[in-house]
């Protein structure tokens, strides 16, 4: 643990000295080639062997269906992908509280390269914002949790995180310098004028393009999926170069939600170590 973080299963399905010059890939994917790894994907393998460590040594501050619950979804996923498979995860809370923790350890421990958190109400994203360290006043989860030990100076967290971006407004997704961000926040509502659940033949060109460029999409539904089924429809259209990962948070798993969600995987109390 005392040895700087690196990288250990960085994927880079794709080899970049050849792609990038490749012209049959759009130029955003060739783009896309040549970017640095997010701070998820660096230090991603170390806070995945930090969590797995923990069980043994106890030296975590957070519950222990949090670090399994991520550890466990971190699973699904691997074996999804080596199955050339699809899957969405859910996962069922006994408290709202527990859901930001696991919203920002499970980008890390899926090495996202961009990750977009769909919250259920304004102050949820405001939430969101304060786990992921946007706020200068209140420490960020990685802080609260002590997963930050993994750096030989805990100083330098700043390093570690990921600063979301918090959408509040239509033109904000239209703006391409929140490209840039590797996390963004936000609700379903984007704004009085604007929402998600339009069929995705009607999702303005610019939503599209702002959505086609996550990896990753956690969705705290509360109760309700309504609202969401085109993001995730849309979000889930195969996509050649990367895996798609989709994850609900939710505090109450009803039929409506099994029957929509399918063959998912879905996480518990009760059989979260079954799972793994």
């Amino acid at each position: 643990m005392s040895e700087a973080p690196i990288i250990h299963n960085f994927d880079q399905s794709l080899q970049v000295e050849t792609d990038v010059a490749n012209k049959s890939f759009p130029l955003f994917e060739r783009i896309r080639l040549v970017r640095q790894p997010s701070n998820f994907q660096f230090y991603g393998e170390d806070i995945k062997n930090y969590l797995k460590w923990s069980k043994e040594s106890g030296d975590l501050n957070m519950s222990s269906y949090i670090r399994d619950s991520v550890l466990c979804t971190a699973s699904i996923f691997m074996e999804a992908k080596a199955r050339f498979t699809t899957k969405v995860v859910v996962i069922v809370f006994p408290t709202g509280a527990e859901k930001l923790g696991v919203a920002s350890l499970l980008p890390y421990v899926l090495q996202s390269e961009k990750v977009l958190i769909l919250a259920h109400s304004k102050a949820a994203t405001e939430q969101y914002g304060i786990a992921y360290g946007k706020s200068k006043r209140k420490l960020s989860f990685i802080e609260e949790s002590g997963v930050n030990n993994i750096l030989e100076d805990i100083s330098q967290t700043y390093q570690l995180l990921e600063m979301p971006l918090i959408v509040n407004s239509f033109n904000e997704i239209k703006d391409k310098t929140s490209f840039a961000q590797n996390a963004v926040v936000m609700t379903k509502h984007i704004d009085d004028q604007h929402v998600l659940y339009q069929q995705i033949d009607q999702l303005e060109a610019d939503v599209r393009h702002f959505l086609a460029r996550f990896d990753t999409l956690i969705v705290d539904d509360k109760q309700s999926t309504n609202g969401y089924e085109t993001v995730v429809n849309f979000f889930l259209q195969p996509d050649p170069h990367r895996q798609k990962k989709v994850i609900f948070l939710t505090l109450e798993l009803t039929s409506t939600k099994a029957n929509w969600i399918g063959s998912s995987a879905f996480i518990t109390p009760e059989n979260v170590n079954l799972s793994k």
